[in-house]
């Protein structure tokens, strides 16, 4: 039954969507408004999360900046943190609540957006399985189905596709490529797992906070009262804070083997990347310096850092261990060697493209975390070199995003 609302729903925004955004782009076309085209980005991100803020840098940078951006209304903080003009930003508040009416003008004035768009860009990100929201993936879907369904170029921007989407997320996955939404893959274990079912309109490109050429070009003027650590230091930044809030089995214990094997001759720097009243990594770092804080050294960091800062902190640092993709991607881009924990594959398809697969972890597995931090300390070097050969080839993808309406092929 709740599949069944969810189809309803969802099959009731796209024909709304597409009927509005059609209507309104013949009505504009008949009556030859001057109001200027330009391009819109779809892209659902918050504050207090460092990811977020690096993917909207990066589309920031890379977008013509006569782009319009659209969000939701906790965005519009963050919109203005990144310097964007109040004229280019749209939010709105109901496309996530199943409040009717006010859901109904929001789905309105998204439509409208969407017809006066030249070019339609969704930001997918890990939005697009399923994996954290039917209705989440499918508001992107539907963004970018009623934008081809109106004759505008739609592009899906990097995203990652897990091997067990949800069935309705695959649809509209599918309904988009025979639609010709063109879609950018950001790793070569999705790019494969898409392939194998239909590869047309299908590339494969980079994460695109690999694009993000403004975290050198600013890490310097972040912070500059901050006085660099003294003592050699080793990152954790992150939690796996799901598995710790809804999976019994996990615990704080957990991460005590990471700890031993960083051992005392490192400082800890524990560096949060998502802070929300729902998920806070603040909250877990506490409860391990409660814990541990007698045995080991560690430096909390009681705010969430600006990529720009974090890659700062990178730089200097001897290894990374983390729980999320982008702070991995920052700190890699840094030359910072890497130790990841998977959750819902994206790591592996990161860890591939980059050359560095055997330093990815499952949080269970805690008989291999010794050996493979161990590892990558006494590997440093080499590690480093392999990441930074790798990183070039990473940004070009990452470019790829962003170039318009190029002829795809099935590679």
């Amino acid at each position: 039954m709740r599949y069944l609302i969810m189809r309803i729903v969802v099959f009731h925004d796209r024909i709304f969507l597409t009927l509005i955004s059609t209507l309104s782009s013949l009505a504009r076309s008949h009556c030859k408004e001057s109001t200027p085209q330009r391009e819109l980005c779809f892209i659902a991100i918050g504050r207090g999360n460092m990811g977020d803020r690096g993917l909207l840098e990066s589309c920031v940078l890379n977008l013509p900046s006569t782009t319009r951006f659209i969000g939701t209304l906790d965005a519009q903080a963050l919109f203005n943190e990144v310097g964007i003009d109040a004229e280019r930003t749209f939010t709105y508040s109901y496309l996530y609540l199943f409040n009717r009416w006010k859901r109904i003008r929001d789905l309105f004035r998204l439509a409208l957006e969407i017809s006066r768009a030249k070019i339609v860009y969704v930001v997918g990100a890990d939005n697009l399985d399923g994996a954290y929201s039917n209705f989440f993936s499918s508001l992107h879907w539907n963004v970018a189905l009623a934008a081809a369904a109106s004759k505008k170029p739609s592009t899906v921007l990097g995203f990652s596709w897990n091997e067990s989407p949800s069935k309705l997320a695959n649809k509209l996955r599918i309904k988009a490529q025979k639609q010709g939404v063109e879609l950018m893959v950001r790793d070569s274990i999705s790019f494969q797992r898409l392939s194998d079912s239909c590869g047309r309109g299908l590339r494969q490109v980079a994460d695109l906070v690999f694009s993000n050429r403004y975290l050198s070009e600013m890490s310097d003027f972040y912070d500059r009262e901050r006085q660099e650590p003294s003592e050699p230091y080793v990152i954790v930044s992150g939690t796996p804070f799901r598995a710790l809030r809804d999976n019994k089995t996990h615990t704080l214990e957990d991460f005590l083997p990471i700890f031993k094997a960083v051992g005392q001759d490192y400082q800890i720097h524990l560096v949060p990347t998502v802070c929300r009243a729902n998920q806070n990594d603040l909250d877990i770092y506490l409860q391990i310096q409660e814990k541990y804080g007698d045995q080991y050294e560690f430096v909390i960091y009681d705010r969430l850092l600006s990529p720009s800062e974090y890659f700062k902190l990178c730089r200097n640092g001897k290894l990374l261990i983390t729980f999320r993709m982008h702070p991995a991607i920052i700190a890699m881009q840094a030359g910072l060697p890497t130790v990841m924990f998977e959750y819902q594959g994206k790591m592996q398809g990161l860890a591939r493209d980059l050359g560095v697969e055997n330093y990815v972890l499952d949080f269970a597995q805690t008989s291999e975390v010794n050996k493979v931090i161990n590892q990558a300390l006494e590997h440093n070097d080499a590690i480093k070199v392999e990441i930074l050969s790798s990183i070039e080839g990473q940004r070009k993808r990452a470019d790829l995003n962003f170039l318009q309406r190029e002829s795809l092929t099935r590679k």
